[in-house]
């Protein structure tokens, strides 16, 4: 990834369309190295329904972390910034695609970035952590977020990673910040193994998912 001078930011929601965004993680990879990362939670569209307690006991979240803040569409400026600069990832990229635009159906016009000159209104492309592993490792099991870490052998990566930029409560799955951090580290620590050194922005986004440069998938 050394090669790829277009940022690409891994993100994860928790949450779901109904509920809303209750915390976001990204994670900004620079070639092929992560160069920052940030997180935080928001408020659910509706407090104390059913749907919006299964949330939060799914992610660890209490009502009381909650408090006093506001919902998730006061962010999506951030979102848009970043899509204007790269490009989106994440593990299953079809939800998170989902849940912006359940929120706002396009950024704006933003570059493709992976054909020159070229601008698109939409989110993605995506690049898909689960489709790259499902593309390099057919022989996979699972490749669900925490079976692909565990199969690849960099949990102890991903944690130590953790450490150093999860909040000290939220280093774990279903935490927004650290599942961003495993799509992330999926990325980096396969990319940087001998025989991707040529590897292109074009190549990564055939292999994440993208067939013939389109997003089928995620029904842009």
């Amino acid at each position: 990834m050394k090669n790829i001078d277009v940022p690409i930011f891994t993100v994860d929601f928790e949450g779901s369309k109904e509920v809303g965004v209750v915390e976001y993680g990204i994670v900004e990879i620079s070639r092929g190295k992560i160069s920052a990362t940030h997180t935080a939670m928001s408020a659910p569209k509706h407090r104390r329904n059913k749907e919006a307690r299964t949330v939060l006991d799914i992610s660890g979240i209490s009502e009381s972390q909650l408090e006093n803040l506001g919902e998730f569409d006061s962010n999506i400026s951030i979102f848009k910034d970043m899509r204007r600069r790269g490009l989106f990832a994440a593990h299953n990229a079809a939800f998170e695609d989902s849940i912006l635009r359940s929120y706002l159906p396009s950024p704006g016009e933003v570059p493709h970035f992976i054909e020159p000159g070229k601008r698109v209104y939409t989110w993605g492309l995506w690049l898909d952590s689960m489709c790259f592993v499902k593309n390099l490792y057919p022989s996979l099991e699972s490749v669900k977020l925490s079976d692909a870490i565990n199969a690849l052998g960099i949990k102890g990566k991903l944690d130590a990673l953790a450490e150093i930029h999860c909040p000290r409560n939220r280093r774990k799955w279903h935490c927004a910040l650290y599942d961003a951090l495993a799509s992330a580290v999926i990325f980096t620590e396969v990319c940087a193994q001998p025989g991707f050194e040529d590897m292109t922005l074009e190549w990564l986004s055939r292999y994440s998912g993208n067939s013939g440069l389109e997003q089928k998938e995620l029904g842009l």
